[in-house]
């Protein structure tokens, strides 16, 4: 009996500058291979409503419509700029509904930056 070997699965992780000194990593889980989370990762696009955090299918086009998911507190984190103009960066306790209450609603974001990692089995 041969046991069968795990399959790897990655995470698309990208990051966007919501505001002047606000920053979020939203993560998307369970892509089949690194390339296809870094494809994903480089052209999702992500969206406000109503206290909601929306992501679209990555198609390089903002395209927010019945395909697009909801993103939950569990896999985004928020970073504040150390000191007004600043590089560096500090985590901040932060839910998507206070983000959005800060940024505000129907604005699009790109990301920034990205990177895929593989997950941890």
């Amino acid at each position: 009996m041969t046991a069968d070997a795990i399959a790897k699965l990655y995470t698309a992780t990208g990051v966007f500058q919501i505001a002047q000194d606000l920053r979020m990593n939203a993560s998307v889980e369970n892509f089949p291979s690194q390339q296809e989370a870094q494809d994903y990762a480089q052209t999702f696009h992500v969206k406000f409503g109503d206290g909601i955090l929306f992501r679209d299918e990555g198609k390089g086009s903002p395209l927010f419509d019945e395909n697009s998911r909801e993103v939950l507190d569990s896999h985004v984190q928020f970073s504040r700029a150390k000191t007004s103009g600043s590089v560096e960066y500090d985590p901040v306790e932060m839910t998507i509904e206070q983000a959005a209450a800060q940024v505000g609603v129907d604005k699009i974001f790109a990301p920034i930056t990205w990177h895929a990692i593989e997950e941890k089995n």
